[in-house]
């Protein structure tokens, strides 16, 4: 392959340069990258020509090359380096007048830079520079140099440009970056340093000798600093010399220039002395003279500056006192005193009067002094103390204090200057040259303008530990000698623990830290949300903070900014519907059970609670996590329940056995914990339910009691809905004595069977009535007194068919009277003998009640009555028949309503028990059986049952609400001291 760069004039080509390179390739059918790599070139092209970069392929082989550009198959490209064509060809930094190495600050700082590009200044997209002053802070940003000039020729190439920084500069290096840029990006940098400098002088003037007199020699010295960066290009000091002294000479002769003047060129930084030497004159009787000089100086540049002077006096035969201050402490606190001493020398004659005055500055106050150890005396002038000593010999040291101290309330970082003036007059009262004096102390103390409080969040739940941060600054001038910091928590936040020793109590929290330096400070604290906060509690810690300085100064409370967090818990609500409901007794009723967590929070337990009457049985949820019974109480269990409505359904059913009009009280409590384990208030929800169901009674009555054999007598069933809704069903059963006939019958529906007759009646609605009237004759031929029993019974459904329970009359006993036309002849064939027999029989077949039990259906003995409450009796015996009788009815109990009721035998004695719906009435008695007593003792029960139903409903116990019951008895069963009349029949 060759690459060949060739000159094209628009007509022909002119070759250049070339390189040729032979390249193996992989054999494959796909791109390789190739790279020609030229040497050096250093080609001149003419004006208005074009330069061509032509790529030949020069096959070798059959094998195709193919060069790709801009390929979307392959990443291929055509790259040519070259060195930058743009070019900084000359860079200058001048000052105002020209080029120049080093710079006055008074100086213009002139950046120069000349830039060419060979494809002419359009190709020039821009000179940028950047200037960084000597204390490193950016003078100029990236800034474009201006144009100042461009090349004259018809295709420009270069352009000059400048950039002037105006005075004053900055003593020290400046530092300088210019870049030139291509429009292609190609980029030229340049880059210098200009010095600033300048010179800065002081003069200080002292005299070897405070005291003369006429001939003495002494030497004026002047000090001249130069304090600068840069040397003076030139020093003038004049000396103006008092009239009271001759000139003798100077250290420097060849420097003056003049009647005293003195003249030196490029002085550099240092220290420098000149000494003049001088005669005292005679013939002078001022107390005193003062020498004065001046110092003027121009920069190497030749820039003028600010000069400086200086003077000093020498007294004539006079006090010569130097006066000096000094200070006990260097810095001040509030309410603190400190001492100022005052230093008087003379060393030349006596001094007759002094005067020191001492200003006390704004922020000090004036305490105390020694003054009068001196015979002095003080006086006041506004803020100056004016102390005033007499008499001080020659050769003498005078010192005395004065005490000052800082106010209360004296701010930190004040600088404190106290002026102190001396006067004087020498032994003929003649003024003397003032003395002046001063020193400064500078005012500390701690400050700390703000505390702050932050959470690391905003919201916490129970159990949470919730890191805080608490800081502040001291940004006073010296460490705070005592800090405190006191915190008061929520009620609802506990203190885990923290980065620094804390003390705790009554809901506060104490910090103590000592010698507080400068600067920002914090302490890290661990919170915890205590269980039972309410939900979205904004949970706020305050707090106040106490320092002290050095002194023991307290300073104000600085402002504590607090930070707030919000509790999160959760807020349980229970709801149950409907509230009050009428339910059929076999029938299910569906409750709605609503326990929303209306708080932020999530629980940790909760547990809902029914305490299920009796009446009810459960049938099923939809919660999902029921927990099971234990009794009559059945529980709900739920985890982690998060914010948001929550509810299911819960069925129950009615007992088929509840009584009509029952009122029950469904109970539920709701107790739950957050998700710290703190028990949270229960809840509590109750809702009513009335039962009800229809209520059958059924009544069994014979119109006679002692039918004789071959004779008719009828039954009357009646049946009633006592109860406040309708039974759908109900079939009546009437089993027959076989003994029986049955004649007919009379009712509202049509009887099935025979012997066992079964009448059904549908929707007997509340308060209504069925009566059946069963007609029956006896058999022929039964003995006298054979008992013929008869029981009817009936089962009922509720309002939707569902059979709810089973009732029984109670059982009605006739007897099979006696034939007495037998007795008759026996009477007429012997009447005396037949008289004695007759009463006998009679008084055999006379029955007498010996004793009475009321007993509740429990087998608790309510009343226990006897026929003579004086005549003795076998306790055993009675001991006895009380068991026998609660035995049956415990078993009675057991078994059901379907259990027959009995009749004992106890020796001599017959039991007969008698049951109603609550209590059973039991008697025993002696003599033959007979049907009167069993229907006295029923009526005394049906009495008792009927006076007091709802005492018996739900009896407990109390036999006070019973008393009357055993009147009853007493006046119905032992009416007659207990014997009953014989049973008697109709002829």
């Amino acid at each position: 392959m060759n690459l060949t760069l060739m000159d094209w004039n628009g007509v022909s080509l002119l070759p250049r340069a070339y390189h040729q390179s032979t390249f193996r390739t992989n054999g494959f059918t796909d791109y390789e990258r190739v790279t020609f790599s030229f040497g050096p070139l250093n080609l001149t092209f003419p004006t208005g020509t074009m330069i061509r970069l032509q790529l030949r392929i020069l096959g070798s082989s059959d094998d195709d090359a193919v060069l790709a550009m801009n390929s979307t198959f392959a990443n291929s490209r055509l790259e040519v380096r070259a060195s930058p064509l743009i070019r900084i060809d000359a860079f200058e930094l001048r000052d105002g007048s020209g080029a120049t190495s080093v710079w006055s600050p008074k100086d213009s700082l002139v950046i120069r830079a000349n830039v060419s590009d060979p494809f002419g200044v359009a190709e020039i997209a821009d000179v940028r520079v950047n200037v960084t002053a000597p204390a490193g802070g950016t003078t100029v940003d990236y800034a474009s140099i201006p144009v100042l000039m461009t090349d004259p020729a018809a295709l420009p190439a270069w352009q000059l440009r400048e950039l002037v920084l105006p005075p004053a500069l900055a003593n020290g290096t400046y530092q300088v970056l210019v870049t030139a840029l291509e429009r292609n990006g190609v980029t030229d940098v340049a880059t210098g340093d200009a010095l600033v400098r300048a010179p800065r002088f002081t003069l200080e003037k002292d005299s070897t000798a405070a005291n003369v007199k006429a001939g003495d020699r002494f030497h004026y010295l002047l000090w001249y600093n130069n304090t600068g960066t840069g040397p003076a290009g030139s020093v003038w000091i004049n000396d103006s010399l008092p009239v009271q002294v001759s000139f003798v000479g100077s250290s420097e002769p060849g420097a003056m220039t003049g009647s005293y003047n003195w003249t030196w060129m490029s002085v550099g930084p240092g220290s420098f002395l000149l000494d003049i030497e001088v005669q005292v004159r005679g013939g002078f009787v001022d107390p005193y003279f003062r020498n004065s000089a001046t110092l003027e100086f121009v920069d190497e540049k030749g820039y003028g500056w600010a000069g400086a002077a200086a003077s000093v006096e020498v007294v004539l035969r006079g006090p010569a006192i130097t006066f000096s201050m000094t200070l006990s402490v260097p810095e001040v606190h509030a309410n603190e005193p400190f001492d100022i001493q005052f230093r008087l020398t003379n060393t030349g004659e006596p001094a007759q009067t002094l005067w020191l005055n001492a200003t006390v500055p704004s922020g000090l106050t004036y305490v105390s002094d020694t003054a009068a150890s001196l015979g002095g005396s003080r006086s006041f002038f506004g803020s100056t103390v004016r102390f005033v000593l007499t008499g001080m010999p020659s050769a003498s040291i005078w010192t005395f204090t004065m005490t000052l101290a800082g106010d209360p309330l004296l701010p930190y970082g004040l600088t404190l200057t106290c002026d102190a003036t001396l006067e004087f007059t020498n032994e003929n009262g003649a003024s003397l040259p003032s003395k002046e004096a001063d020193l400064s102390v500078a005012s500390v103390a701690p400050f700390v303008p703000a505390a702050s409080f932050q959470f690391s969040g905003t919201a916490a739940d129970p159990g949470d530990t919730v890191p805080a941060t608490l800081t502040w600054t001291n940004a006073g001038n010296e460490p705070a000698e005592d800090l405190w910091i006191n915190l008061t928590l929520d009620p609802y936040l506990g203190l885990l623990d923290a980065s620094e020793p804390a003390t705790v109590g009554g809901g506060s929290v104490r910090f103590h830290s000592t010698s507080v330096g400068l600067g920002d400070h914090g302490t890290f604290l661990n919170l915890t949300v205590l269980s039972g906060v309410p939900d979205r509690r904004n949970l706020v810690v305050g707090g106040v903070l106490d320092y002290t300085d050095g002194w023991g100064n307290g300073w104000p409370r600085p402002t504590f900014s607090g930070d707030l967090l919000v509790a999160t818990a959760p807020v349980l609500g229970l709801s149950v519907s409907p509230t009050n409901i009428t339910v059929e007794a076999g029938t299910r009723v569906e409750y709605s059970i609503q326990h929303a967590n209306a708080g932020s929070g999530t629980t940790g337990d909760v547990w809902l609670n029914l305490t299920l009457p009796a009446s009810f049985v459960y049938v099923s949820d939809t919660s999902g996590t029921f927990a099971g019974i234990a009794g009559n109480e059945h529980r709900w269990h739920w985890t982690d329940q998060g914010p948001g409505q929550r509810s299911f359904l819960l069925v129950l059913q009615a007992k088929a056995s509840v009584a009509d009009g029952t009122q029950e009280t469904l109970a539920f409590t709701l107790a739950y914990t957050d998700e710290g384990g703190a028990v949270r208030p229960r809840l509590s929800a109750n809702v009513t339910a009335t039962l009800m169901a229809p209520a059958i009674e059924l009544t069994l009555e014979a119109d006679r009691s002692d039918p004789l054999p071959g004779s008719t007598f009828t039954y009357t069933i009646r049946v009633r809905n006592a109860g406040s809704v309708a039974a759908r069903n109900l079939w009546l059963l009437d089993s027959v004595d076989p003994r029986l006939q049955i004649v007919s019958y009379t009712s509202r529906v049509r009887a099935s069977g025979t012997s066992d007759l079964n009448w059904t009646f549908s929707d007997l609605q509340p308060g209504q009535e069925e009566t059946v009237v069963l007609v029956v004759r006896v058999a022929e031929g039964l003995a006298a007194r054979t008992p013929l029993a008869n029981v009817a019974e009936a089962v009922y459904t509720n309002g939707i068919g569902t059979v709810l329970g089973y009732v029984r009359s109670a059982p009605v006993t006739v007897v099979i009277g006696f034939d007495l036309a037998p007795l008759l002849y026996i009477v007429l064939g012997g009447l005396a003998i037949g008289a004695a027999a007759v009463v006998l029989l009679l008084r055999k077949t006379q029955a007498a009640i010996e004793e009475v039990f009321l007993v509740y259906r429990d087998g608790v003995l309510i009343y226990h009555l006897s026929r003579s409450l004086v005549q003795e009796k076998d306790e055993d015996v009675l001991s006895g028949m009380l068991t026998a009788v609660q035995e049956f009815v415990r078993d009675a109990f057991r078994y059901g309503e379907h259990r027959e009721l009995h009749q004992l035998d106890f020796g001599d004695y017959r039991i007969l028990i008698e049951r109603g719906k609550t209590v059973y009435l039991a008697i025993v008695y002696s003599g033959k059986e007979s049907t009167l007593v069993r229907r006295k003792v029923r009526g005394v029960l049906d009495n008792i049952e009927m006076a007091y139903a709802d005492v018996l409903a739900g009896w407990d116990g109390d036999m006070d609400k019973m008393a009357g019951a055993r009147d009853m008895i007493r006046d119905d069963l032992f009416h007659g001291n207990g014997r009953l009349p014989r049973p008697t029949r109709s002829a």
